[in-house]
């Protein structure tokens, strides 16, 4: 059997915090001519995850083979994406605009491959072959994107546009193949299961609980 387990938790904010600080002429705030801000994630996950297991016996009055193969895979995004103007008395953009935008787009493309084969020959008696295969994928994206004005004075001659979004996409290909064979004199018996599993969350947590992503612009 094999196993992957991978994580990704980001902090991603661009972000103009106070406007305490006086320039030169003893003038505090902060102007410009356009003032953008912008927090943008492209996290992103590949796993292909493969688990192959053969098991072959032979024996003259009787033989009995076992195989079995697992692959799991588990994967998880969860970052906190923000852009935002905050405790600033005087932010202005002289002669365009003010743009605070964050966009989280993060992927997750997951392959879980399981594959078993069992043979048991047996030359006079009885000749058992049991195999399982068993593939499963569990992939979230919990993450935040966030774009805001707050606590503050902002003013520009153009527009002034807030926007958050979040486009994150999950992939998962899951494929569990298991093949079983019994020959025997006086019996072959064969057994052969597979299965598999996906499960894929966006803004949930694996037990489908909902775990507080926020898509907010305001």
């Amino acid at each position: 059997g094999v196993g992957t387990v991978n994580d990704i938790n980001g902090i991603i904010h661009a972000y103009i915090n106070g406007d305490d600080n006086a320039d030169a002429d003893g003038d505090s705030g902060i102007s410009a001519d356009s003032i953008t801000l912008l927090a943008d994630d492209n996290s992103s996950i590949t796993a292909d995850t493969g688990a192959a297991s053969l098991a072959v016996s032979y024996g003259g009055d009787a033989a009995v083979t076992l195989s079995i193969g697992v692959s799991v895979a588990k994967n998880e995004i969860n970052n906190d994406v923000a852009a935002y103007i905050e405790n600033a008395s005087d932010v202005t953009a002289t002669s365009g605009n003010v743009s605070i935008t964050a966009e989280e787009n993060a992927t997750i493309d997951a392959v879980s491959v399981a594959a078993s084969a069992g043979i048991g020959v047996a030359g006079e008696g009885v000749g058992i072959a049991l195999s399982g295969a068993g593939a499963a994928a569990y992939n979230v994206i919990l993450s935040d994107a966030n774009a805001y004005i707050q606590d503050s004075t902002v003013t520009a001659t153009g527009n002034v546009s807030v926007e958050a979004t979040n486009s994150s996409t999950i992939k998962a290909d899951i494929v569990a193949a298991s093949v079983a064979v019994g020959v025997g004199g006086q019996a072959g018996v064969g057994v052969s299961i597979g299965a598999a599993v996906a499960k894929n969350f966006l803004g949930e947590s694996l037990d489908g609980t909902p775990d507080g992503s926020d898509v907010k612009a305001y």
